[in-house]
């Protein structure tokens, strides 16, 4: 049963995620008008703690799994994050609601869409990690494999997209040579980072592959073991398994936390049993390792079309 003070820290988590951005963006339009420099920037650094304070709540009990499929996840990233979003675009440029004498909107017209680019990078680098089911399937792997790169790549040109209209907006018209540079610069960033994505897959589904193979191959040895064979044999099957298993915890798409695991841990774990059950049998039977075969065998055929020994 959850505490006064469990409440009171899971409600505080929630709302000081979609209000971060907004204290930090007044905090920035005081230090940018010049009047309250200090407090502008107390503000602004309060912003940005208070998205790090709420960010595990939103991970955890908003943005993880298939929350758009889930209707009180979906209300509440809706209530947070869309006005949020709108009261940012209109603190940062009051004068988008205004208009021309020719009827277009005057300048600014990019803030609404630097921070639906914001919130896209956010979504898609922190909340798209875990969309299996509980009861995952190791045939939808290869449809796995595919999210984590693409998820990956639209949040790296989301991100560097948003980053270059930020920097326009706020140098453009007195560093307009420079603000051109770095936006190419950004431009080619995220097409290396494309490749990058890619080639990390590429590797790492080329490791699995072969790893899964001297698996397959030790316990292969071990079933034909002799008596006195066998304690080597066991050992040997052991360490390519703690070799696999590493793999298989790896992120798919980056290194870093952020990253989708190669499996979900749930798998990863019943997986993990059934291996460890057959090759400390001993002497292995059809059926002590039937459980484990499909499941390694289904692992290379996921990596089978992805296979790259050069990369």
């Amino acid at each position: 049963m959850e505490t006064t003070r469990e409440r009171v820290d899971e409600f505080l988590r929630r709302w000081c995620f979609p209000s971060g951005p907004l204290v930090a963006t007044y905090g920035n339009n005081l230090y940018i008008l010049g009047d309250r420099k200090t407090v502008g920037s107390l503000l602004f650094v309060l912003g940005v703690g208070m998205m790090i304070y709420g960010t595990s709540y939103w991970k955890r009990e908003v943005l993880a799994g298939r929350w758009w499929h889930d209707r009180d996840k979906a209300i509440i990233f809706l209530t947070g994050m869309v006005p949020s979003t709108l009261a940012a675009v209109y603190m940062n440029n009051p004068a988008l609601s205004d208009r021309s004498p020719d009827g277009k909107l005057t300048s600014g017209d990019y803030s609404f869409l630097t921070w639906v680019l914001m919130w896209t990078w956010l979504g898609l680098a922190w909340g798209t990690q875990e969309r299996d089911p509980k009861d995952f399937s190791f045939g939808e792997l290869p449809d796995r494999l595919k999210r984590a790169a693409r998820d990956r790549i639209w949040s790296n040109f989301a991100g560097l997209g948003a980053a270059v209209l930020v920097i326009r907006a706020q140098f453009y018209e007195v560093y307009k040579a420079p603000v051109i540079s770095i936006a190419l610069t950004l431009a080619v960033a995220a097409f290396v980072l494309l490749h990058k994505t890619h080639a990390r897959v590429r590797k790492l589904c080329t490791r699995v592959h072969t790893d899964v193979q001297a698996l397959l191959r030790d316990l292969d040895e071990l079933a034909r073991a002799k008596e006195d064979d066998t304690d080597k044999k066991i050992d040997a099957a052991l360490r390519s398994w703690d070799t696999l298993r590493l793999d298989l915890c790896a992120g798919i798409d980056t290194g870093y936390l952020v990253g989708m695991p190669f499996v979900p841990p749930s798998a990863l774990q019943e997986l993990e049993m059934k291996v460890l059950d057959a090759i400390r049998s001993g002497r292995l039977t059809l059926a002590a390792v039937s459980g484990a075969d499909e499941e390694l065998r289904a692992l290379q055929a996921a990596c089978a079309d992805r296979l790259d020994p050069l990369a």
